[in-house]
């Protein structure tokens, strides 16, 4: 009985927290979460009963993500599994509830993927604010990812139109195309990188466009190979660009500096928004369960060398530690599923 319970205690021991590249999963409807470094699998949230698209992590250290199919933002805390509504869309005019960035001042900004217009949240509540871009402003059709650039001003991305649209970061007033043209079609998700150029994933075209981030001038494609439906993109803190495909399934890592292909990052079911934030509910560790199996190995080794064989009890046709054995192997082979 001892033996057994040390081989599960060391099987669920908790992994060690860490920053996670996290990315919410459309079809999975949950946010996962893979370690920065190596890719893998090791936190993740619960199931919501809507498809997931934009994510960001707040400042107040929570995970947030739209529910396209909810018309709602939800909230996850950090180290918790929980999804828990934070706030309805829809009854203030938001439908399709998209992409999300957070403000200047902590506030939450949605777009409505069907009502073509932004809304605000207050980042604290959750209460409605204001629309601050009105339905189909500029030309706004469609709008999915969105960004506030160095100078304070809201960057839109109008997929059905193949632009990005600028608006006045305080008033959401329309300043005008900001960027179009090099191939963009379908614009999706999009990020200021560390040089203050603007990279923009192009749906259609599978891969990643820059362009200036002061004139808007296009400035070539950045990042491509790999990608199947590009949906969102971020830096991570080593300055790598990883990009969601969600027509591979996979989240593809890429040269931040040069835009060369670096690599398959993760496997993921239809990834889409992506943000670099706190570990979510832990997923124990490949290493954990791996020292549980040598555990349970030594273990019974040692004890089949003390007993013989007639003083054994078996239970269910096998020893007690047999018994955890294979239990330690399910949860190995499990664990190797839900990291690919």
């Amino acid at each position: 009985m001892i033996r057994c319970l040390f081989a599960v205690v060391v099987t669920l021991a908790p992994a060690v927290a860490w920053a996670d590249l996290l990315v919410a999963s459309y079809d999975g409807t949950r946010v996962l979460g893979y370690d920065e470094s190596t890719g893998l699998l090791h936190s993740s949230s619960d199931a919501y009963g809507g498809s997931l698209t934009g994510l960001l992590v707040g400042a107040d250290g929570g995970v947030y993500s739209c529910s396209i199919g909810g018309n709602s933002i939800v909230r996850i805390s950090a180290g918790e599994s929980q999804v828990s509504l934070f706030a309805t869309t829809w009854t203030n005019g938001v439908l399709g509830s998209y992409g999300i960035v957070s403000g200047p001042g902590g506030d939450l900004y949605v777009t409505g993927l069907g009502s073509h217009n932004v809304g605000r949240f207050d980042g604290k509540n959750g209460a409605f604010v204001e629309m601050t871009v009105s339905a189909g402003s500029g030309g706004l059709m469609y709008p999915t990812g969105l960004a506030f650039g160095p100078g304070g001003d809201l960057f839109v991305a109008s997929s059905t139109t193949d632009q990005v649209l600028r608006y006045d970061g305080v008033t959401g007033a329309f300043e005008g195309v900001f960027a179009q043209g090099g191939g963009l079609d379908n614009p999706e998700g999009m990020r200021f990188g560390p040089g203050g150029d603007l990279y923009v994933a192009s749906l259609w075209t599978a891969n990643v466009l820059r362009y200036d981030g002061t004139t808007g001038a296009f400035e070539g494609v950045f990042a491509q190979g790999g990608l199947d439906r590009p949906r969102d993109l971020v830096f991570g803190p080593n300055g790598d660009l990883f990009v969601s495909s969600s027509g591979n399934n996979q989240v593809v890592r890429y040269d931040g500096t040069t835009g060369a292909f670096e690599g398959i990052f993760a496997q993921s079911n239809t990834p889409w928004g992506l943000a670099f934030g706190p570990e979510l509910a832990a997923v124990p560790e490949p290493s954990s369960i791996a020292l549980a199996l040598t555990a349970s190995l030594a273990f019974a080794l040692a004890r089949r060398r003390r007993r013989p064989t007639t003083n054994r009890v078996r239970v269910g046709g096998a020893t007690g530690c047999g018994k955890s054995l294979r239990v330690s192997l399910q949860v190995v082979f499990w664990m190797r599923v839900m990291a690919k």
